[in-house]
């Protein structure tokens, strides 16, 4: 097209020189040829430019498409998980919920008896693989703790750094799967759901190395240096108590999983603390401090899983410590079957006279489409040295769900707690809560639920702090509320 163009314009100037001046026809051809010459470089001028515009856009498109994929992966690379849980309930009086809790109990039953916002966040970083196949994965994860019970006080929010490690996995290229890490971990954390009772829990700050094959077995080693720490939260992520103190030790695990036992799997873990010395310790609320001993102890865990059938699976759980391992955690606290007065009367403690035993029994069941159901049982005694008497913790729980629509169910949970504090004594706690859940199943959530709850206890534990100061001088009462809980 343009060069008919040219060349009809050429035309027109050739036609109006050889009218003009006159030229023969052999001058005219001559001009003609040099015309399209110039015409010829022209169009190969302007292909060449065409040409380098497009190898320019498309230089241009193909780095864009390259952050493209760099942001892609970059996103690919990235994790992103939460639990969390929030709502709001009254007591009597339409006083601000508090739990009702055991004196003396390692836990409480949590359905409709959670009187906080909790919240952890975590976040996973994966660095772009070697090219030797070498991944490092860069976590870190927070929790926020908004207490909702006595809303006549001023609470305090609690912000916490719960995880801040690096792990590396390829290293080992005949054993990929092998895992070294350093820092501050979520380590080998077993719970009961029901009752959120850590029963195993060796978070901590430290470093060592994971999922070690031994031979051709599936048997997995594990080893661990941790020590704890004196946050405001627990390893198990509670918020410690009023009247409460935390001392870290220094902790060796050693432990062996997925070893084939009974139709299941069984795990070991052996454990080694050293606590020591410390004076002056403050206890939170108290004008009184106490004093620790150096101490040394071991403790051993068993737990078994066995899937019966394809919708029945059970844990089962052994424990013995001693010394300052004696609790199955990296920190020490004041325990459960101390009150105020124990502290007072020594505030020199001994924890290398400790002493405990625990069975632990928790299991699932899909019994059929619309029904499910999960329960568990502890048994736990503790000798707590000469100066002060045993304690023992008896708990058993049950928590059926029925499913009447794909979204909409009824949860119901029950459990007693039996301890010896004081002149002993019970606490009953019964919840009903109907919810709405993506689907029909027993952990299905996230979960909006209406909860109503209602607990009785024994006559001794009166004025124990059983239900706050709404229930202050009673032995029952109740809460009502909403709470929404979920994890992804």
């Amino acid at each position: 097209m343009k060069k008919s163009v040219l060349l009809i314009l050429s035309l027109l100037m050739g036609t109006s020189l050889w009218a003009a001046e006159n030229v023969t026809s052999n001058d005219y051809e001559a001009r003609l040829l040099e015309q399209e010459k110039r015409i010829e470089k022209l169009e190969a001028a302007l292909q060449q430019s065409a040409t380098k515009t497009n190898v320019s856009l498309a230089e241009e498109n193909r780095a864009s498409i390259a952050t493209i994929e760099d942001k892609l992966n970059y996103i690919g690379r990235f994790h992103y998980r939460v639990y969390f849980r929030a709502g709001y309930g009254l007591g009597e009086g339409g006083e601000a919920m508090t739990a009702f809790k055991a004196p003396g109990a390692g836990a409480k039953y949590r359905l409709g008896n959670e009187a906080e916002l909790y919240m952890e966040p975590k976040f996973t970083y994966l660095t772009p693989a070697t090219a030797d196949g070498v991944v490092f994965e860069n976590v870190a994860r927070f929790s926020m703790s908004i207490p909702t019970d006595d809303n006549n006080d001023y609470q305090t929010d609690n912000f916490s750094v719960r995880e801040a490690y690096v792990a590396a996995k390829g290293v080992i290229a005949s054993n990929p799967e092998v895992e070294f890490w350093a820092g501050e971990r979520f380590y080998k954390r077993h719970n009961v759901h029901m009752n959120d009772f850590y029963y195993y829990n060796m978070s901590g700050y430290g470093g060592g190395i994971d999922n070690v094959p031994l031979g051709d077995t599936p048997i997995r080693m594990s080893l661990a240096w941790i020590g704890g720490t004196t946050s405001d939260y627990d390893s198990g992520g509670h918020q410690i108590a009023e009247d409460d103190y935390l001392i870290d030790q220094s902790s060796v695990n050693l432990g062996f999983e997925s070893i084939p036992m009974l139709n299941g799997e069984l795990q070991v873990w052996l454990n080694y603390v050293h606590l020591d010395g410390q004076d002056n310790v403050d206890v939170q609320g108290e004008d009184y401090d106490v004093d620790f001993d150096n101490a040394d102890g071991g403790a051993i865990t068993l737990i078994q899983d066995n899937p019966f059938g394809e919708d029945w699976n059970n844990r089962f759980v052994a424990q013995y410590g001693t010394g300052p391992a004696y609790n199955f955690k990296t920190q020490l606290s004041r325990p459960s079957a101390w009150d105020g007065d124990h502290l007072e009367k020594d505030h020199h403690i001994d924890y290398g006279k400790f002493r405990q035993f625990r069975i632990v029994d928790d299991l699932t069941k899909q019994i059929s489409d619309p029904l499910s159901v999960s329960a568990t049982f502890v048994y736990q005694y503790l000798r707590l040295g000469d100066d002060y008497p045993d304690s023992r913790w008896i708990s058993g729980g049950i928590r059926p769900v029925y499913a009447f629509t794909d979204y909409f169910s009824l949860m119901a949970e029950a459990g007693v707690d039996r301890t010896n504090w004081g002149d002993g004594g019970e606490l009953y706690k019964f919840t009903i809560a109907p919810q709405l859940t993506p689907k029909s199943e027993l952990f299905s959530r996230p979960s909006i639920r209406l909860f109503f709850t209602y607990a009785k206890w024994s006559s001794d534990f009166k004025d124990t702090g059983i239900g706050g100061d709404n229930y202050a001088g009673d032995d029952d009462g109740f809460s009502v509320g909403m709470q929404a809980e979920t994890w992804w």
